[in-house]
């Protein structure tokens, strides 16, 4: 037998269907709130180094310039390689590159202001300790493949044994040297005070271009070390030749050197003798304005020679040999 649906019950199943499919294709209302935000994820890694510098290895000439030295806790330095073109030198190896970080405290009772190293060479006492230069392989040592770089000391001011208590109110200077390269133009001295502000008190006695005049450029213990400003960190009151027990010591060295004292001798690298007995000076002696030049503004305490008189300096040359 046929089934048979009545007209309006098929007009009804239309009417709904129509209705749902409307319902299913209509619009979906306004957007609620946004939701609390969610936790942070954790750090992504570094992004790669824009590596817009040139190979160090490529240039005959680097430039060095510090731009931040903070202590917090091991001292991070910051600078930048550039050759005379002033594009960026990367590549550098961490072992050809040495930091220098020394503490300037005011003279007392009549004496000299005196730098003093952190970083100190003692091969079992005072009586032999000499200023030193980390390598940069000690620490961190980051290349940021554009001429900048960063390093991170590998300790702390104050686990430094021979160096200076540290006192972040007195002016700090930083040098660097780099070896095994192209020439330096300078050492890059970065002078600061850990605090804030500028230094209160500097010792600038004698410049580059004063001792050029008669060295033409000063480059010792292999070249790279060139500027007077960086030697002095080093050459302090707490540096002294283990072999012979003379100091080596800035003010005396460079007198008794000048005034060939027989009895002033220095044993260095590889048990090299160094001997200036038989030097002989260009001029008078007792011209001391020709190195301490008091004109010279880059030199604001070249009038140390007579105004902070004391035996160390001054019994370089005023003293009894015996003769």
């Amino acid at each position: 037998m046929a089934s048979f649906k009545h007209p309006f019950a098929r007009f009804t199943t239309l009417l709904l269907l129509s209705l749902f499919l409307a319902a299913c294709g209509g619009d979906d209302g306004v957007d609620g709130a946004d939701g609390a935000p969610g936790p942070a994820g954790p750090a992504g890694p570094p992004g790669p180094s824009t590596g817009s510098g040139i190979p160090i290895d490529s240039t005959d000439h680097i430039n060095i310039a510090v731009s931040s030295v903070v202590i917090a806790s091991p001292p991070v330095v910051s600078f930048t390689l550039t050759n005379d073109l002033e594009q960026g030198l990367k590549d550098l190896p961490a072992g050809d590159i040495r930091f220098m970080l020394s503490q300037l405290s005011p003279g007392s009772g009549g004496g000299s202001s005196e730098w003093q190293s952190y970083v100190t060479r003692d091969s079992g006492g005072i009586s032999d300790a000499q200023a030193d230069a980390e390598v940069g392989s000690a620490g961190t040592f980051v290349d940021n493949g554009d001429g900048t770089y960063q390093y991170t000391f590998a300790n702390d001011l104050g686990d430094y044994p021979a160096g200076p208590e540290f006192d972040d109110t007195k002016t700090h200077r930083l040098g660097i040297e780099i070896r095994g390269q192209a020439p330096i133009s300078s050492n890059g001295i970065f002078d600061f005070v850990p605090v804030g502000g500028d230094p209160l008190f500097e010792r600038r006695i004698v410049n580059n271009a004063t001792c050029n005049a008669c060295h033409d450029r000063l480059e010792f213990h292999g070249g790279p070390r060139t500027d007077v400003d960086y030697c002095v960190t080093c050459h302090n009151p707490y540096s002294i030749d283990g072999d012979t027990g003379n100091t080596v010591d800035m003010k005396a060295m460079i007198h008794n050197i000048h005034a060939a004292r027989s009895d002033y001798q220095i044993i260095g690298y590889g048990g090299r003798l160094h001997d200036w007995s038989d030097l002989v000076w260009t001029q008078d002696i007792r011209n001391c304005d020709t190195c301490h030049q008091e004109s010279d503004p880059d030199t604001p305490d070249a009038s140390n020679w007579r105004l902070v008189p004391n035996r160390a300096a001054c019994g370089t040359c005023h003293y009894d040999d015996g003769d």
